[in-house]
């Protein structure tokens, strides 16, 4: 009982004064998720590494000075003993231009910056698709409690009314019994909701990287998930296709690959610096060497065993890629699948339980009480009614959010959520 009344002082102190709708916990949830955050820098991870590639080799500059002593007097007006050079290198920036390498980088650089970008839309689905279920699961935690509090309220009556009935000889201890067993069992559930309760409010205020506990409104609405205009499930397979980042991920993942096999293909190619230069010794018509201009164009040839080496493995990596890209659009047919039919039998199930069954065990409860209280029920019967009004209860809560949990793998199957 302690553990109780410190539960319930827990879950009505330290969060918001005002409850989040899911709307609004969206919003503070897409400020300070830390999943966002990371995809973000990914990106800009992935931008990085594009300039890196797009850059062309820098060119170098570089100068030389000498002085030579004279061992034999010279005038100096007829000779110098200075010596200048100066040279400047493109180190293949120019090869690399006029046979497109540079050009073939930038395009892997480009592939990899969208390979990310659909990467953190991806995460950032998951995220959000966490994120409401979160939600779902802390409204349903509360409801849960608010049922336990009336639950174990209605069972303290039924005790006092048992006590009263034995007082006068219409009841029994065993009746007496009976009657402390159900409230005994109403506190249990009744602290393992608020136990749950706070459970729940915990993991939203992590997923959306809040410092203060959440408060969530003890009510959610039917959730509507995006649907395309074509229902059929040739028309949900196509719209998946072309929708779901993960596999736009894996495509552009797939041509990243591509570029990297012809870029190391390049490594077959020779390479060519050109370096241009000046030098001269000495001044005058005496000049031990007078300025001259130089031009130089120096080969690289490829090395044999490492352009294999580099071929071989970009090779091995697009079709390791190309085989990922056919199992994920196999999966994103069976996750369409599986979603369309798990979202179809959960609007059936949530129809029955909430238009149906909850409403018949209420009624089947409320007269059972009346008819304990007039003599013409036994307590068996009434506690009867109590165990199955709770379970028509929590049939109808768990069918609400297995309708959101159906509802955002759907969403999630055909990569589009609801704006």
């Amino acid at each position: 009982m302690i553990l109780l009344i410190l539960l319930q002082g827990l879950s009505s102190t330290g969060g918001h004064s005002d409850t989040l709708d899911l709307s609004a916990y969206l919003d503070l949830w897409k400020k300070g998720s830390p999943d966002l955050r990371m995809s973000e820098l990914a990106i800009s991870g992935a931008r990085g590494d594009a300039s890196s590639l797009r850059a062309s080799a820098g060119w170098s500059l570089s100068g030389t000075f000498g002085y030579a002593p004279r061992e034999i007097p010279i005038p100096a007006s007829d000779i110098s003993d200075k010596m200048y050079t100066a040279s400047l290198s493109d180190n293949g920036a120019i090869w690399d231009a006029i046979t497109f390498q540079r050009s073939r980088r930038a395009g892997q650089g480009e592939a990899g910056i969208r390979a990310t970008g659909w990467a953190a839309v991806d995460a950032g689905r998951l995220s959000r698709g966490n994120a409401i279920l979160a939600w779902v699961q802390a409204v349903a935690a509360r409801r849960d409690r608010e049922f336990a509090e009336m639950t174990d309220s209605a069972n303290a009556n039924t005790e006092r009314l048992v006590e009263l009935r034995r007082r006068d000889g219409a009841a029994c201890d065993a009746d007496l019994l009976r009657a402390r067993t159900a409230r005994l069992e109403s506190d249990q559930s009744l602290s393992q909701s608020y136990q749950a309760e706070t459970a729940s409010l915990e993991e939203l205020r992590v997923l959306a990287g809040l410092d203060s506990a959440v408060a969530v409104p003890d009510t959610m609405q039917t959730p509507r998930p995006y649907l395309p205009e074509d229902t059929t499930l040739r028309g949900l397979l196509g719209f998946a296709r072309d929708h779901r980042p993960d596999l736009l991920a894996a495509e552009a993942v797939v041509q990243q690959d591509r570029f990297a096999v012809s870029s190391a293909r390049d490594q077959w190619m020779p390479s060519v610096q050109l370096t241009g230069g000046v030098q001269q010794m000495g001044d005058g018509p005496l000049a031990v060497q007078p300025r001259t201009w130089t031009i130089t164009a120096t080969l690289g040839l490829p090395g044999w065993d490492h352009a294999t080496g580099v071929s071989a493995r970009a090779t091995a990596n697009l079709r390791t890629q190309e085989i990922a890209l056919g199992r994920q659009r196999a999966q994103v047919d069976a996750d369409v699948r599986s979603g369309w039919m798990a979202w179809r039998r959960a609007v059936d199930r949530n129809r029955r339980s909430g238009g149906d069954l909850l409403p018949s065990a209420k009624r089947a409860r409320d007269l059972v009480a009346l008819q304990y209280a007039k003599g013409t029920a036994t307590l068996l019967d009434l506690l009867d009614a109590d165990r199955a009004l709770v379970a028509a209860r929590s049939e109808s809560v768990q069918s609400e959010v297995d309708l959101w949990t159906a509802s955002v793998q759907l969403e999630q199957a055909l990569g589009k959520e609801t704006p």
